[in-house]
């Protein structure tokens, strides 16, 4: 699903509606997640499980923040972020730059006469998919 397809503008509208009408604030995060899934789902279901994990460990992240500010433990609150940060530009390294990077110093020993043969994963990923985890 894309953002001129008529399929989002139901969804959105879905979204809105449901959001308008639902005063309770956890409910209206349920909406808005379970949306979020629907459209990142059309474009590739399979991706779904990578938007589960990420969204897992930015909550858990977010879970130990808050802890750690409760309990004015700044150094865990900045490890929690450190981590949801490093581990979701790992995410985004693995699932969008891998194969780039393995072309890329194939042909960098290629230049230099050492012939190396490419790992490939062939692994397409949107860029919108991939930064909706600092956006959380």
């Amino acid at each position: 699903m894309n953002f001129t397809q008529s399929a989002f503008f139901v969804l959105l509208a879905f979204a809105i509606a449901a959001v308008a009408v639902t005063t309770r604030g956890d409910i209206r995060k349920v909406i808005i997640l379970g949306c979020s899934f629907v459209f990142y789902g059309w474009w590739d279901w399979r991706f779904l499980g990578l938007v589960l994990v990420s969204t897992t460990i930015d909550f858990l992240a977010g879970l130990l923040i808050e802890s750690s500010r409760r309990s004015d433990d700044q150094h865990t609150a900045k490890l929690g972020l450190g981590v949801a940060v490093a581990a979701n530009l790992l995410i985004l390294g693995v699932f969008k730059y891998f194969d780039f990077f393995s072309l890329s110093i194939a042909a960098a020993f290629g230049q230099i006469g050492i012939k190396v043969d490419p790992v490939l994963l062939h692994v397409v990923c949107r860029s919108a998919f991939l930064f909706t985890p600092f956006t959380q």
